[in-house]
Formats: C-alpha cells, structure tokens, sequence
C-alpha cells in the first residue's frame, strides 16, 4: 500500500514538472519575440501636425546637424480591405506613416519612404485574401486606390499600413528614435519643444523591467528542488554535496544575469532624499496609465501580447512547481 502511494507520488509529480517545463518553455518562446523598443511614442494632443507640416518637419531634420530618424502615424479606422482578383475582402485597421516606417515596426522596412503604392498587409489578412502568406506583389484595393502588397508582416491582428498622400491627413503620434546615450523621455521633450507641440510619451518601460522577473522566479524555485533531490540523492558525500550544489547555484545566477537587469532610473542620486522613491512610483503609474489608456504601435502591442504571455505562463508554471513540492 505504501509503495503504492510512493509510486503514485513519485509520477504525480514527474507529470506536474512536465507540465511546468512546458509552460516555461512556451514562457521563455514569448519573452524570446519581445523585440527591444527603439523609439520614443508621442501621442500628441491640442494640435497636430497635416501633411504639408509633417514634410516641413522631416525636411527640416534632415538638414540638421544632428540628424534625428521620425515617423508620423495617422490612424485611419477599420475599413474593407479587397482583393479584386479573387474577390475577396475582409476587415482591417489602417494606419498611415510618413517618414521611417521601421520605427512603427521592425518589419516595416519593406516599405520604402518615398513609395506610395506600396503597403504591408498581415499573415491572416494575406491568407484571407490570396489564400497563401506569399503574397508579395499582389493587388489590393484600400477606399478605391489600389496598392502591391511589399511585405506580409507577422502581425497578430488585421493591420495594413501605407503611406498616405491626401493633404488633409492629420498626424497624431510621432515616433522619436533617440540618439546615442539619449532617453527617450529627453528625445520625446526635443521633439515636442523644438516643434511647438504638445504630447505624451507612451512608454512600455515598465513591461521590459516587470517581464523578467516571472522566469526568473520560476528558474529560482526549480533551482531550490534540485537542490533538495541532490540532498536525497547524495547522502554519502558531504563535499559533493557542497560541490553540486555550487555549480547548481552559479549556473543559476549566471543563467539569470543575462536576464535581469537593474534600472538604474530607480537610483537616487542622494540616499538621503527620501522623497524620490514616492515621486518615482507616482510618477511610474501615470506612465502606465498613460500606456493603458492611449493608442499603441504594432511593436508594441505585438511586446504587450509577448510579455504577457510570457508572465501569465512562467507565474502558471511555478504555481505548478509549489503544488508539486507540497501535494
């Protein structure tokens, strides 16, 4: 009867570890495609830049000593996206940039600055349109103008993005891409000072920091189980025991290294000012807010998603973990 139960203990939990591994392996797949943010998101408010404006700004740049990469985004809605020849459509968001595509997305490099008859369309809107993700070159039709599909974008919603040419478009973000050594707080005030505008940064600061410390917990607690099977295991050698349990805890905390990073913003520059950490958390949460609350880029939501998943899945599988440590 007894070893029955040690048997039934001992497969509970090989399957309870299985599990948890297989949760922090699809964790670790979507902290993986968390691609590193390389622009400073304004939205703007009060007044915005038309399109006349928006070319005097990137015209004006690029003739400045310190040349500063820019992106306009307009957001057009959701609207019927055709493809005439196999007369097909579906429903997609439109959102238009002027200047660097690659700064609204990683992908966006497909489309060139000056052209104005191409468009990068999703995987989903490809395959609903012409059946296959290789579409590159095809035909769609967006509010009566056809434009050729350069690129089909890992994307995980309905999203066509172009260049849009009619005079009264009207800009409501910027992207900033900051220069060397440059925040993106600073590169966002640069912007908005030097123009006359008024905006708020959208940052997704907060989720770089947060993400890591969910697989970070779950290698910890892993770490401390092999430490008590070792225990069992290794009964006769105290030494061993020491020495294994050594290079558990340094592969661990060299494992980690290449993962946590410490935001040194939270740094008083005084530890004596007792005030910063307050002003700081306050100042933390209206940026979130803010990030909540306001329209995102497809980098971002595409990293929202991705660390998302990335904690939901790590905190499941050390949940996991604990109940096969205690049950």
């Amino acid at each position: 009867m007894n070893k029955g139960k040690i048997n039934f203990k001992y497969w509970k939990n090989i399957c309870l570890w299985i599990i948890a591994a297989l949760l922090f392996y699809s964790g670790i797949q979507n902290y993986a495609s968390m691609e590193e943010s390389n622009a400073a998101v304004i939205e703007l408010y009060g007044t915005y830049p038309d399109q006349k404006r928006a070319e005097e700004i990137l015209l004006s740049g690029a003739k400045a000593e310190e040349f500063t990469d820019l992106c306009f985004v307009w957001n057009g809605g959701m609207t019927d996206l055709q493809n005439p020849e196999y007369v097909r459509q579906t429903q997609v968001a439109v959102t238009g940039v002027l200047g660097k595509a690659s700064l609204y997305d990683r992908e966006g490099m497909a489309l060139d600055e000056n052209d104005q008859e191409g468009c990068i369309i999703d995987e989903k809107t490809a395959v609903e349109l012409f059946g296959s993700r290789n579409c590159v070159g095809g035909a769609v039709v967006l509010n009566d103008k056809t434009y050729l599909v350069r690129q089909a974008a890992s994307w995980n919603m309905h999203r066509i993005l172009i260049h849009p040419d009619a005079k009264d478009t009207i800009y409501t973000q910027v992207l900033v891409r900051p220069a060397k050594g440059q925040s993106k707080e600073n590169a966002a005030s640069g912007f908005l000072m030097s123009n006359g505008y008024f905006g708020t940064l959208v940052d997704d600061g907060w989720l770089e920091n947060l993400t890591p410390w969910f697989p970070a917990a779950f290698v910890l607690l892993a770490a401390f189980c092999i430490q008590g099977i070792l225990g069992r295991l290794v009964k006769g050698s105290r030494y061993l025991r020491w020495i294994l349990t050594a290079f558990l805890w340094g592969g661990c905390l060299f494992f980690l290294s290449g993962w946590i990073t410490f935001p040194y913003d939270w740094l008083p520059d005084k530890w004596s000012d007792f005030s910063f950490w307050p002003e700081k958390i306050q100042k933390e949460m209206e940026l979130f807010r803010w990030y909540v609350m306001l329209p995102k880029t497809a980098a971002q939501a595409e990293r929202l998603c991705a660390g998302m998943g990335c904690m939901l899945k790590c905190a499941a599988a050390t949940v996991i973990m604990l109940i096969a440590g205690v049950w």
